[in-house]
Protein backbone atom coordinates (compact mmCIF):
# COMPACT_ATOMS: atom_id res chain seq x y z
CA UNK A 1 0.00 0.00 0.00
CA UNK A 2 1.45 3.52 -1.20
CA UNK A 3 -0.07 6.36 0.60
CA UNK A 4 2.06 8.85 -0.77
CA UNK A 5 0.00 8.30 -3.63
CA UNK A 6 -2.80 9.72 -1.51
CA UNK A 7 -1.10 12.43 0.10
CA UNK A 8 1.59 13.54 -2.12
CA UNK A 9 0.74 17.15 -3.57
CA UNK A 10 -2.48 17.76 -1.24
CA UNK A 11 -0.33 17.48 2.02
CA UNK A 12 0.47 21.02 1.91
CA UNK A 13 -3.00 21.66 1.58
CA UNK A 14 -3.85 19.59 4.36
CA UNK A 15 -1.96 21.22 6.13
CA UNK A 16 -2.53 25.11 5.73
CA UNK A 17 -5.89 23.96 6.22
CA UNK A 18 -5.81 22.30 9.52
CA UNK A 19 -3.11 24.94 10.90
CA UNK A 20 -5.36 27.80 9.42
CA UNK A 21 -8.79 27.21 10.17
CA UNK A 22 -8.86 24.13 12.24
CA UNK A 23 -12.33 24.82 13.84
CA UNK A 24 -14.04 25.03 10.48
CA UNK A 25 -11.69 22.22 8.85
CA UNK A 26 -12.66 20.00 11.87
CA UNK A 27 -16.18 20.38 11.33
CA UNK A 28 -15.47 19.40 7.72
CA UNK A 29 -14.83 15.67 9.09
CA UNK A 30 -17.56 15.55 11.43
CA UNK A 31 -19.87 16.19 8.40
CA UNK A 32 -17.96 13.50 6.43
CA UNK A 33 -18.38 10.75 9.22
CA UNK A 34 -22.05 11.82 10.65
CA UNK A 35 -24.19 9.80 8.01
CA UNK A 36 -27.29 11.25 10.03
CA UNK A 37 -29.41 13.54 8.12
CA UNK A 38 -30.99 16.80 9.49
CA UNK A 39 -34.00 15.04 11.27
CA UNK A 40 -30.87 13.06 13.25
CA UNK A 41 -32.02 9.59 11.31
CA UNK A 42 -29.40 7.48 9.40
CA UNK A 43 -28.79 7.65 5.82
CA UNK A 44 -26.81 6.78 2.81
CA UNK A 45 -25.98 10.36 1.91
CA UNK A 46 -22.57 9.58 0.96
CA UNK A 47 -22.68 11.26 -2.28
CA UNK A 48 -23.90 14.74 -0.98
CA UNK A 49 -21.54 14.11 2.43
CA UNK A 50 -18.77 13.79 -0.20
CA UNK A 51 -19.63 16.71 -2.33
CA UNK A 52 -20.29 19.25 0.52
CA UNK A 53 -16.49 18.00 1.83
CA UNK A 54 -15.09 19.07 -1.39
CA UNK A 55 -16.99 22.13 -2.16
CA UNK A 56 -16.92 23.83 1.24
CA UNK A 57 -12.84 22.84 1.87
CA UNK A 58 -12.18 24.62 -0.96
CA UNK A 59 -14.05 27.47 0.07
CA UNK A 60 -12.05 27.52 3.29
CA UNK A 61 -9.15 27.93 1.14
CA UNK A 62 -10.14 30.27 -0.61
CA UNK A 63 -10.70 32.12 2.57
CA UNK A 64 -7.37 31.71 3.29
CA UNK A 65 -6.20 33.58 0.49
CA UNK A 66 -6.25 33.38 -3.47
CA UNK A 67 -5.08 31.11 -5.37
CA UNK A 68 -4.45 28.62 -2.90
CA UNK A 69 -5.49 24.86 -4.39
CA UNK A 70 -7.04 22.77 -2.38
CA UNK A 71 -6.67 19.38 -3.68
CA UNK A 72 -9.53 18.09 -1.11
CA UNK A 73 -10.61 15.78 -3.64
CA UNK A 74 -12.84 12.05 -4.17
CA UNK A 75 -8.75 10.68 -3.64
CA UNK A 76 -8.09 12.32 -0.69
CA UNK A 77 -12.20 11.63 0.59
CA UNK A 78 -11.66 7.89 0.06
CA UNK A 79 -8.07 8.25 2.68
CA UNK A 80 -10.39 9.92 5.35
CA UNK A 81 -13.33 7.56 4.99
CA UNK A 82 -11.13 4.35 5.11
CA UNK A 83 -9.45 5.24 7.97
CA UNK A 84 -12.31 6.45 9.63
CA UNK A 85 -13.79 2.80 8.76
CA UNK A 86 -12.31 0.66 6.97
CA UNK A 87 -14.98 -2.15 7.20
CA UNK A 88 -17.44 0.52 4.82
CA UNK A 89 -14.87 2.14 2.57
CA UNK A 90 -11.65 1.70 0.83
CA UNK A 91 -9.12 3.42 -1.09
CA UNK A 92 -10.01 5.43 -4.34
CA UNK A 93 -8.03 6.45 -7.46
CA UNK A 94 -9.50 7.60 -10.36
CA UNK A 95 -7.52 5.86 -12.77
CA UNK A 96 -8.90 2.70 -11.35
CA UNK A 97 -12.14 3.60 -11.40
CA UNK A 98 -12.63 4.74 -14.84
CA UNK A 99 -11.12 1.02 -16.15
CA UNK A 100 -13.16 -0.19 -14.18
CA UNK A 101 -16.45 1.02 -15.53
CA UNK A 102 -14.62 0.44 -19.14
CA UNK A 103 -14.32 -3.19 -18.49
CA UNK A 104 -17.96 -3.92 -16.35
CA UNK A 105 -19.50 -1.64 -19.38
CA UNK A 106 -20.63 1.10 -16.60
CA UNK A 107 -21.79 4.49 -16.85
CA UNK A 108 -19.48 6.49 -15.45
CA UNK A 109 -20.16 9.12 -12.62
CA UNK A 110 -19.37 12.88 -12.73
CA UNK A 111 -17.01 14.56 -10.01
CA UNK A 112 -17.33 14.59 -7.19
CA UNK A 113 -19.75 11.26 -7.96
CA UNK A 114 -17.42 8.85 -8.82
CA UNK A 115 -16.70 7.95 -4.98
CA UNK A 116 -19.61 6.35 -3.95
CA UNK A 117 -20.52 5.23 -6.98
CA UNK A 118 -16.93 3.41 -7.13
CA UNK A 119 -18.17 1.73 -3.44
CA UNK A 120 -21.16 0.18 -4.91
CA UNK A 121 -18.63 -1.52 -7.71
CA UNK A 122 -16.24 -2.72 -5.91
CA UNK A 123 -18.83 -4.23 -2.87
CA UNK A 124 -20.39 -6.14 -5.85
CA UNK A 125 -16.82 -7.39 -6.82
CA UNK A 126 -16.58 -8.65 -2.65
CA UNK A 127 -20.25 -9.63 -3.05
CA UNK A 128 -19.66 -11.91 -6.81
CA UNK A 129 -16.00 -13.03 -6.43
CA UNK A 130 -14.19 -12.20 -2.92
CA UNK A 131 -16.10 -13.77 -0.39
CA UNK A 132 -16.61 -17.26 -2.50
CA UNK A 133 -13.21 -17.63 -2.95
CA UNK A 134 -11.74 -19.18 0.30
CA UNK A 135 -8.80 -19.62 -1.53
CA UNK A 136 -7.86 -16.14 -2.40
CA UNK A 137 -8.93 -14.75 0.95
CA UNK A 138 -6.21 -17.27 2.34
CA UNK A 139 -3.67 -15.67 -0.24
CA UNK A 140 -4.46 -11.80 1.00
CA UNK A 141 -4.06 -13.02 4.63
CA UNK A 142 -0.60 -14.54 3.82
CA UNK A 143 0.50 -11.40 1.46
CA UNK A 144 -1.18 -8.66 3.23
CA UNK A 145 -0.60 -9.74 6.72
CA UNK A 146 -0.64 -6.48 8.61
CA UNK A 147 -3.86 -5.11 6.85
CA UNK A 148 -5.69 -7.78 5.77
CA UNK A 149 -7.44 -10.10 8.35
CA UNK A 150 -9.61 -12.17 6.10
CA UNK A 151 -12.92 -10.20 7.51
CA UNK A 152 -12.62 -6.88 5.79
CA UNK A 153 -13.16 -7.39 2.30
CA UNK A 154 -12.27 -4.32 0.61
CA UNK A 155 -8.81 -4.13 1.79
CA UNK A 156 -8.52 -7.10 -0.32
CA UNK A 157 -10.51 -5.97 -3.32
CA UNK A 158 -8.72 -2.65 -3.79
CA UNK A 159 -5.76 -4.40 -3.50
CA UNK A 160 -6.08 -6.58 -6.34
CA UNK A 161 -8.11 -4.07 -8.34
CA UNK A 162 -4.79 -1.22 -7.77
CA UNK A 163 -2.30 -4.09 -8.93
CA UNK A 164 -4.24 -5.41 -11.69
CA UNK A 165 -5.92 -1.92 -13.12
CA UNK A 166 -3.37 0.88 -11.75
CA UNK A 167 0.39 -1.16 -12.33
CA UNK A 168 -0.93 -2.46 -15.66
CA UNK A 169 -0.92 1.38 -16.75
CA UNK A 170 0.38 0.96 -20.46
CA UNK A 171 -1.19 -2.75 -20.66
CA UNK A 172 -4.54 -3.50 -21.75
CA UNK A 173 -6.39 -5.40 -19.15
CA UNK A 174 -8.42 -8.27 -19.94
CA UNK A 175 -11.11 -9.74 -18.63
CA UNK A 176 -12.75 -13.63 -19.41
CA UNK A 177 -16.13 -14.04 -19.14
CA UNK A 178 -16.66 -17.44 -18.20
Amino acid sequence: LRLNEFMFAPQSATNRLASKKPKEFRDLFIELFNKNDHAGEKTDNLKERVKAFIEKSKELNEDIGPNKKSDQDERLVGLYLTFFDSSKYTFYNDDIYLKLCSLLHKKEEKRPFRYSHFLTLIKDFVKDFIEKDKDLIEKGKENLPKIYDGENHLILAWNILYCMLHESKNEKVKIKNN
